[in-house]
């Protein structure tokens, strides 16, 4: 007969993969695990609290507000540079205030302006930076093309009869409703193809999904065409 392993000395029915047996199949379920879990809260009310009879030397103090920060600055405390300590302080200091939503004192907002301030992007600069968004060299690129549509699909009037013919909705089943505009999608993704069995009436959302997983897409609204026009 095994034996538990946490100390309450009861049968064990479970192994765990440390090699280690339990009287239950949780660890933490275990009566003398779950006393020692209880006394541990109760003493840890007062840990971490400094009383006012106990004295904590300034290094030390800092030593424990960039421990609790997660910031591996530690060795700014014992820094030889004492103006190289301050700013480092000082820059921990506005990303704890900035990190607890307090409100900026005028001074650290006229500091932080005063850098800011003077700093222009060249023409050429805004313009890279324009390009960057374009086309595939956005993250938020999905797929497409830049192919020009034929000329009939620039016509509002060849557009508003696929959508009479559509009746004016989203025929995606699976739409979401996250939009209301219409959106006329070329089901076999060629823009030149504007054939009225080429095209249907879907949502702004559904069309935007519809570049992702595109051989699916083509064959589920076709069969929606095919069943809805083809008898």
């Amino acid at each position: 007969m095994n034996i538990c392993e946490y100390g309450c000395n009861n049968e064990a029915k479970f192994k765990f993969k440390n090699g280690k047996f339990c009287c239950s199949e949780k660890q933490h379920n275990c009566i003398e695990v779950r006393r020692k879990n209880s006394l541990g809260q109760k003493n840890s009310k007062n840990k971490g609290r400094f009383k006012k009879d106990h004295e904590v030397s300034k290094e030390l103090r800092l030593k424990f507000r960039l421990d609790r920060l997660g910031k591996p600055n530690i060795h700014i405390v014992g820094d030889k540079n004492p103006t190289k300590r301050k700013e480092v302080i000082e820059k921990i200091k506005i990303k704890r205030i900035l990190a607890n939503n307090y409100k900026l004192s005028k001074e650290t907002i006229n500091k932080i302006s005063s850098k800011n301030k003077g700093r222009k992007h060249s023409e050429e600069s805004k313009l890279n930076m324009r390009l960057c968004k374009l086309g595939d060299k956005n993250p938020a690129w999905t797929g497409g093309s830049f192919d020009p549509y034929c000329p009939i699909f620039s016509n509002k009037d060849f557009k508003q009869m696929i959508k009479d013919r559509d009746g004016h909705r989203c025929l995606n089943p699976y739409c979401n409703k996250k939009s209301k505009i219409l959106d006329i999608h070329h089901i076999n993704y060629d823009k030149q193809e504007c054939d009225s069995m080429n095209l249907i009436t879907i949502c702004k959302s559904c069309n935007a999904s519809a570049n992702a997983n595109r051989e699916w897409h083509k064959e589920w609204y076709s069969t929606i065409i095919k069943k809805r026009y083809c008898k």
